[in-house]
């Protein structure tokens, strides 16, 4: 080698290392001016849903911690795909969160046959926030007050009645119950959980395991009458309900978690920032009141790591879950 040749090559690597060090600089730099303008946080359903609750309580917090205007885009559809591939498009600089259930993430991997995002890939976990377990209920005319009468009743029931459901961990909540107690309930799928409380309430359908935010109010009324939470174990929001378990049903333990993601990419720095106010929300008494009276979960503050490795393992247990429930991927 030539001495031109080798001084070209030293100016070269010189210059690359120079790179790599300035780099860094500049995420750290950016990542303590942000934000600099405004944050939005895309919600995969409509506006008043359920989902929609949390995300806007949450982003009305945000926004005074930030210090920027926090701007929810509502964008519904392909049972939150629609804002999933949206979210994971965007340009990872931390200006576009993605809201949703982490679980829900995990469960689309093996719900959908031509899922063009790949959760665990295309998105950063921020942290978890709070979980919760979809409740099962019967309306009033029913005459069960528990779970073990509920099974004896459906099995003298010609095709064991029908049950309804407006989301997966419904859907797998009832399944696995089914599994368990050797039911044949059928199924009959709702857009919305008002749709499916107007037949609860008149006795069109048998049952429901029901988001606890659409079901709470009406439980505590005397709309409907809940039996038990889907979980193993008990759910602290409601003290009044037993655990599957409790119940006497050994398999059914399915709780969904809501956490906030970030396209893959998004400058560290930038990330944990916005888990320390993500968490600081979380650990407001104000907060676990929202969580607890108005969600019916518990809160479940997190990491970005301990998010990250969540989704995945979430994503072989919900595999197993579709599989036990027998639920067909949709195309």
């Amino acid at each position: 080698m030539s001495i031109r040749t080798k001084t070209l090559a030293g100016v070269v690597f010189a210059a690359f290392s120079a790179c790599l060090l300035v780099q860094p600089a500049q995420v750290q730099a950016q990542a303590q001016q942000y934000p600099q303008r405004d944050i939005h946080i895309l919600n995969g359903y409509a506006a008043g849903s359920g989902a929609d609750v949390i995300v806007r309580y949450y982003a009305d917090k945000l926004q005074k911690l930030a210090g920027k205007a926090i701007i929810v885009e509502n964008k519904p559809g392909a049972s939150g795909n629609i804002a999933m591939e949206a979210a994971a498009r965007s340009k990872p600089d931390g200006y576009t969160v993605y809201m949703t259930a982490g679980s829900s993430m995990a469960n689309s991997v093996s719900l959908f046959k031509n899922l063009t995002v790949k959760p665990d890939k295309d998105f950063t976990m921020v942290t978890s926030l709070l979980r919760l377990s979809f409740v099962l209920v019967v309306g009033p005319k029913s005459p069960v007050k528990s779970v073990a009468e509920l099974t004896a009743l459906m099995k003298t029931k010609p095709g064991n009645g029908l049950y309804g459901a407006t989301a997966p961990s419904g859907i797998v909540s009832a399944e696995l119950y089914k599994s368990v107690t050797g039911l044949n309930t059928q199924f009959v799928s709702y857009k919305d959980a008002s749709s499916a409380l107007v037949d609860l309430i008149d006795g069109s359908i048998d049952w429901m395991f029901m988001d606890p935010i659409a079901a709470l109010e009406h439980i505590r009324s005397g709309k409907i009458r809940g039996l038990a939470v889907g979980a193993a174990d008990k759910v602290q929001a409601i003290p009044e309900l037993p655990s599957m378990k409790e119940a006497g049903i050994d398999g059914v333990d399915v709780v969904a978690w809501w956490a906030v993601s970030v396209p893959a990419g998004t400058p560290r720095p930038i990330v944990d920032q916005l888990a320390k106010w993500f968490n600081e929300i979380t650990a407001t008494e104000e907060s676990k009141g929202f969580i607890n009276r108005v969600v019916g979960g518990d809160p479940f503050p997190g990491t970005p790591d301990g998010a990250q490795k969540l989704l995945e393992s979430d994503i072989v247990r919900w595999r197993e879950y579709i599989k036990t429930a027998k639920i067909e991927p949709q195309g």
